[in-house]
């Protein structure tokens, strides 16, 4: 009998423990998140501001100045100031992308593919069955996440298509992104790849937030990146429910 009760009230301190964790994970998510909607907002009020007036100025100038030579020596300028306009408006998209808060995780993703896969070379598929909008903290979790998977892909795969998908099950969320690259031997995950510092990432990421995590990679078989993200509350609240395997 008094066994029973002590195994009893070490379940609950091990559910009152897996609660305070949920919540100092959602606590540590809405901070950075926030910051980035800060340091988003500075860039768009003062840097960029500043530099669309100082383009609009050269401009000018270059209108009023008499010699054609001399009008075109502001034009390089004016380029750089532009390309410069460009590079933090990017920044900010990576920041935080309006279209997770608008449009949700399926929508700021789709948009995230549509920029990146130009530049990278990559097709992409995109599939989404899920019905309930994630909680702020996961949604943002698993950006992120893809987000890193899909840097690594730009960076390091050469792929021709990438094939991401989203499914609720449960009790949770589920992503999963695959790609057709050249991939890399198990070995040389155990001794982390050059440049794929965001593997590691990704995975304690997973693994604060109590979830699931999976990486299969092989020379010339692409790579597999899949997690599961238990749903729950802004309070850590966790639904009941037997947490899946990716």
């Amino acid at each position: 009998m008094l066994l029973n009760e002590k195994l009893l009230s070490m379940v609950r301190e091990l559910e009152a423990a897996n609660q305070e964790h949920r919540r100092l994970l959602a606590y540590l998510v809405r901070v950075q998140e926030e910051e980035r909607r800060i340091i988003a907002g500075d860039i768009h009020d003062d840097a960029l501001q500043g530099m669309a007036v100082a383009a609009m100025r050269l401009e000018l100038l270059g209108r009023r100045l008499a010699d054609p030579e001399q009008a075109a020596l502001i034009e390089p300028a004016i380029e750089g100031i532009r390309a410069g306009i460009d590079r933090l408006r990017n920044l900010m998209f990576e920041l935080r992308p309006p279209a997770l808060d608008s449009g949700g995780l399926a929508a700021a993703l789709e948009l995230y593919l549509s920029r990146q896969s130009p530049d990278a070379g990559y097709a992409y598929s995109l599939t989404s069955t899920v019905v309930d909008e994630p909680p702020d903290e996961v949604r943002v979790l698993l950006y992120r996440i893809a987000q890193e998977a899909l840097v690594n892909v730009a960076k390091h795969a050469s792929a021709a298509h990438v094939a991401l998908t989203l499914d609720q099950r449960d009790g949770g969320f589920s992503l999963s992104i695959r790609d057709d690259g050249v991939g890399f031997a198990a070995e040389q995950r155990a001794r982390s790849v050059p440049g794929h510092l965001g593997i590691d990432s990704m995975r304690e990421r997973v693994e604060m937030a109590h979830g699931r995590w999976r990486l299969e990679s092989g020379v010339g078989s692409g790579t597999t990146v899949e997690c599961w993200i238990p749903a729950y509350s802004p309070r850590g609240q966790a639904p009941a429910g037997n947490p899946g395997a990716p």
